[in-house]
Parts: C-alpha cells; structure tokens; sequence
C-alpha cells in the first residue's frame, strides 16, 4: 500500500460514523435505474485502497471537506499523515502519481472546470501522466 492509500484509509476509517457503504452513498450519485451501484462504487473506494485507480479530484477533496467540517476530532495523526502525503510530489507517494501532479494536494484543489482539467480528460491515463510529467518535471 502506497503512502497515499494508507493516508486515504486512515482518512476513511477515521470517520467512524461513516461506513465504506455510506462513503458510497455521500460521494457518488445513483445512476436511475442501475442495479448494484452501491456495489460498484465500493469496489472503486477499494481500488484507490489498493492503488489500482484514483479517486477523482473532486471525490479526494468532499473526503478532505467532510472530514474537516464534520470530524474536527478526527485523529491529528491521520490528518497530520494525509497533508505530509498530499504536500511531497506525487510521484513519490502513489503508483499512479503521475496523474496527480505536481502534489496529490494541488490534484485534488485544481478546479472542475480548469482548462488543464479538460485537457486531461480527453486523454487515456498514460497520456495524462506524461501530459502531467511535462508540465511538472521532477527537479533534482
């Protein structure tokens, strides 16, 4: 587990109110009429858990939000974990870094509708990695 999903984790499981099902059912909207949604999405948590996908920008900063409005008496441990990952360059913190750069902290504060954001869109996740890599070179 990258430095990254052991942070998301104990960002998720700090919320003890929270179950992974009811993480479900805060960050993503039902599709009408699609059966086993929940099930899906709870597969997708998982898979930023076990660095197989990303959780979109937007998804990453509700998580951060919620936490900070909701649970100020959130472990200072696993806040204090999350901002020292969110602030080093992605790369060095995730296997699919090179997504997220320059920092898992600026990826998840970039606007919805910031130009880059379309840009990225539009291309594969290898090509938004070597977009990110060009833009962001890592500095010796």
């Amino acid at each position: 587990m990258s430095p990254f999903a052991e942070a998301l984790r104990q960002m998720l499981d700090g919320a003890t109110d929270y179950t992974r099902m009811e993480w479900v059912e805060y960050l993503f909207t039902q599709v009408i009429g699609e059966r086993g949604w929940k099930e899906k999405q709870l597969k997708k948590i998982e898979s930023w858990l076990e660095d197989k996908e990303l959780p979109r920008p937007h998804d990453l900063g509700m998580i951060w939000l919620l936490l900070l409005e909701r649970y100020a008496e959130m472990s200072t441990a696993a806040r204090a974990a999350f901002l020292a990952v969110a602030h080093r360059r992605a790369t060095e913190v995730s296997p699919l870094g090179n997504r997220m750069l320059p920092t898992i902290w600026e990826y998840m504060n970039r606007l919805m509708f910031d130009p880059l954001n379309s840009r990225l869109a539009k291309l594969s996740p290898d090509e938004q990695g070597k977009l990110l890599e060009e833009l962001y070179p890592e500095t010796v």
